[in-house]
């Protein structure tokens, strides 16, 4: 859970050495008319990335929990499902 937000935080840092903060920072001023600095820069990006770790493991949960164990991602079945296909 922890990986994607250190992953948006690194992608975030890698794109301000690009100057790429300026353009987030003036451009929130100018859409949104808010005025952040380099801390809410940074915040932006760890709510991604907090938001992608939400929305992964939700899609998990649902395949593996809702839709019952003959359709999971994690069943044996699907394993023996794609051996018929590529036998066919």
């Amino acid at each position: 859970m922890i990986f994607p937000i250190v992953g948006s935080l690194l992608g975030g840092w890698i794109l301000s050495l690009f100057g790429f903060d300026g353009v987030v920072i003036a451009g929130m001023l100018q859409v949104f008319g808010l005025t952040i600095d380099s801390l809410g820069y940074y915040f932006l990006f760890a709510s991604a990335g907090v938001l992608k770790s939400v929305l992964n493991f939700n899609k998990d949960s649902v395949i593996k929990f809702n839709l019952g164990e003959k359709y999971s991602k994690y069943s044996k079945y699907s394993k023996d499902k794609n051996k018929e296909k590529k036998e066919v």
